[in-house]
């Protein structure tokens, strides 16, 4: 069986892929993505009342273009219309027959593997979600997506008949370039009861871990996310590293898992995919070769090397404890407001005096030397 592990996807009209990469995404047997929002229809409002992400079309022309005949629905914008957008997303998805997995409208639904039988050959697919990421975690009556817990996904996996396990997991810091320790053991953990294992949320390429032909790709980084208004909101320009990315194509058979990386470069609106070749693609091949080799570390080493290479330094390293994790969490988006606040003021006062253009001007060099960093 031969599939495409794409990254974090939201429709819109003017996503304009290469045909290089096109071919090779409809000569797969199918392809598996993140659908990073939810379909909506006239008349629904973000859950929050103020905004929300959502596909900027109304059908899957571009899914069913793709070969993408799987998605997962376990990310932190699949509720941004509540429950409602949720539903209308399930509807529409499958009147074209393209199955989800990993959000329901109780633990049970999110829960559920996405299967598909192809050349006599089964495959299933389950999405879990870190659920200090949202607030739709999936209860036995409630809606929502389903969490990350390591002994449930392993007794899932081990009741799976399926000829294929795949998980697909939303987790680790937006724009880090290492998997949290608390990942990367949890992956470890449950690597040996499926095939493969593909991260997003991070919006930027993580490492790969491999062993005894059943991979890790901690995440694949955005394939179109693009920087454009919706509702109520507008993306923020992505950090460079944000705008290179790959996806893998991997061949499935009973004796092993091999696999293929197809590296990408994005337009700097996000809504432009071209293949990258020559250098740039060995660059983007060799990046991703660096960010694997740490993966190799033991837990206690690789907790050390986390802790000294993480750019978001404010905010602490998930750990076992769930209390203090939410304890951590409320203080970082404190000091994270008390940031925005300062910056906007200080924004308010530049302006009040005419002197933001100037200002941008003369710190123009070591700004753009702060992004170049990240």
């Amino acid at each position: 069986m031969k599939i495409a592990i794409l990254g974090d996807l939201i429709q819109t009209e003017i996503l304009k892929v290469d045909p290089a990469i096109r071919a090779l995404l409809q000569d797969t047997d199918l392809n598996i993505a993140n659908l990073e929002a939810p379909f909506i229809r006239n008349g629904m409002r973000p859950a929050n009342g103020k905004s929300g992400l959502y596909q900027k079309t109304g059908n899957c022309d571009i899914l069913k273009e793709l070969n993408i005949r799987m998605v997962s629905l376990a990310n932190n914008h699949i509720f941004d219309f509540g429950p409602m957008g949720l539903e209308y997303t399930r509807e529409l998805l499958e009147k074209n027959g393209i199955r989800y997995f990993g959000a329901g409208t109780n633990e049970t639904e999110a829960l559920a593997a996405a299967g598909i039988a192809q050349g006599g050959e089964t495959l299933s697919c389950r999405g879990f979600m870190c659920k200090y990421l949202s607030a739709f975690d999936a209860g036995k009556t409630e809606p929502g997506t389903a969490g990350i817990q390591g002994e449930r996904i392993t007794a899932l996996l081990q009741n799976d008949k399926a000829d294929y396990k795949i998980l697909y997991m939303h987790w680790n810091q937006e724009f880090e370039d290492y998997p949290e320790p608390i990942y990367k053991n949890a992956a470890e953990r449950i690597l040996p009861y499926c095939r493969i294992i593909a991260g997003s949320h991070p919006h930027c390429i993580q490492g790969i871990f491999s062993r005894e032909e059943r991979h890790v790709f901690y995440s694949l980084g955005n394939f179109s996310v693009p920087n454009i208004e919706y509702y109520g909101c507008r993306i923020s320009t992505y950090r460079p590293k944000s705008y290179v990315s790959f996806f893998p194509i991997l061949s499935l058979s009973r004796e092993g898992s091999e696999y293929a990386l197809v590296p990408y470069t994005l337009s700097p609106d996000g809504a432009e995919l071209y293949r990258a070749s020559g250098e740039k693609a060995e660059t983007i091949l060799q990046k991703i070769r660096e960010l694997s080799t740490p993966l190799a570390l033991n837990a206690d080493a690789y907790r050390k090397f986390y802790r000294q290479q993480r750019e978001r330094k404010m905010r602490k390293p998930l750990t076992e404890d769930h209390r203090k994790n939410l304890r951590n969490l409320h203080r970082y988006r404190r000091k994270y407001q008390s940031f925005v606040n300062i910056e906007r003021f200080v924004a308010y006062i530049l302006d009040k005096l005419q002197l933001r253009k100037g200002v941008r001007r003369m710190f123009k060099a070591p700004i753009d030397r702060m992004q170049r960093t990240k």
